[in-house]
């Protein structure tokens, strides 16, 4: 008897064990961006349509980078011709900004190897910060039209 009773509480704890469902630690569901609960087809069309709004928008992006960073726009075109990406220009702009540092330090530490989520969090810079400012850029570009 007293082996069965043994099995029993054995069987029962090793199926409440596999039931127990842990939460989420790192975000709720609530914390997450939009841009979050996508998909990878979605997150790969919505990659694509930013790039192409870049490319359609480069003669209004780069002049609205020179005075944002108040740099000469010579100086940011350079760094385009240097091989630099204008997604990756916008988005070392923004950390440039929000980080307080040169935005060819910025390129530098990309080019370097450094992913924007490390320089980002080296500069204690929010996420949603960049997203917010992101946003703004692309409102104020579109008013500019």
């Amino acid at each position: 008897m007293r082996k069965l009773f043994c099995l029993t509480v054995l069987s029962l704890l090793l199926f409440s064990a596999s039931t127990i469902s842990v939460p989420n630690v790192l975000a709720s569901p609530e914390e997450k961006h939009e841009h979050q609960k996508e998909s990878s087809h979605d997150h790969h069309r919505h990659w694509k349509k930013y790039n192409e709004y870049l490319e359609e928008n480069k003669d209004k992006i780069v002049p609205y980078l020179s005075t944002y960073l108040n740099k000469e726009q010579p100086e940011l075109e350079k760094l385009l011709q240097n091989g630099s990406e204008l997604h990756t220009l916008v988005k070392a702009s923004i950390l440039s900004k929000l980080g307080k540092v040169d935005v060819t330090e910025i390129i530098a530490k990309k080019e370097s190897g450094q992913s924007f989520k490390e320089i980002a969090k080296e500069l204690n810079v929010n996420k949603e910060d960049i997203y917010t400012e992101m946003k703004k850029m692309k409102e104020k570009i579109k008013n500019n039209s």
